[in-house]
């Protein structure tokens, strides 16, 4: 199985509703950073991919068809050398709205001080939980690579996101790519896949509310003395 469509645009930009859409359309799974969740034992196949490494992004993306959101938005250049016969899909939305977005959401995702006294509680004797932390940095790592950890900056991130759509747009052949706003629904999503239009709604998933409960659900779930779904790979 190999990568045959691609999600490279930032998170909160309908990057769950496109994943949840591609899975109808028949290019499922596909990666998403609730998939990372699930499967903590490829934090090191990502971080080696960020260092360049081919064969760890392949890794990284073993059993998918397709990719959205991070932690793979970001390596677009490398998707496109490993999969260059891919369809690539930036999702986007007005940059300011974004920001909003994202500061209400993803750039406060972190475990607060209850969470992180519980998670030192139990990483020494929970496996699940330690790896579930690795996430944690992994996420760290990605807001320093896309804006230079500098959250709070809305001019700043807003500049990097705009600076990422620019270098997608240079790198990624025009005929391989769709800028895509989810609003626009499923037409020109499945004119750019070449597939039928379904006869449902186009999914919508993930708004602020949304994104708060399944945070909460995170949370919860990490602190259990549960290890997390999916299967550690090599």
């Amino acid at each position: 199985m190999s990568i045959e469509v691609a999600g490279v645009g930032m998170g909160r930009t309908g990057t769950l509703s496109l994943k949840l859409a591609l899975e109808m359309l028949g290019f499922g799974p596909c990666y998403h950073m609730t998939e990372l969740l699930h499967t903590p034992a490829r934090v090191d196949f990502w971080r080696r991919a960020w260092a360049g490494d081919a064969d760890a992004l392949a890794r990284a993306l073993a059993g998918y068809r397709s990719t959205t959101d991070f932690p793979a938005h970001g390596l677009y250049a490398q998707l496109y050398q490993t999969y260059p016969s891919a369809r690539f899909i930036l999702t986007t939305r007005h940059a300011e709205r974004w920001y909003d977005s994202a500061a209400g959401t993803i750039f406060n995702a972190k475990p607060g001080f209850a969470e992180y006294l519980s998670i030192g509680l139990r990483m020494p004797f929970n496996k699940g939980v330690r790896q579930t932390v690795d996430v944690y940095k992994l996420v760290d790592l990605a807001f320093q690579r896309d804006f230079d950890g500098r959250l709070t900056d809305r001019a700043h991130c807003i500049q990097r996101f705009k600076e990422h759509e620019d270098n997608v747009r240079a790198v990624i052949p025009a005929d391989q790519l769709l800028v895509f706003e989810v609003k626009e629904g499923w037409e020109p999503l499945c004119a750019f896949l070449g597939v039928d239009v379904p006869d449902v709604p186009f999914p919508r998933a993930n708004d602020h509310s949304d994104w708060w409960s399944r945070r909460k659900q995170g949370a919860t779930s990490m602190l259990s003395m549960e290890p997390p779904r999916g299967t550690p790979l090599s």
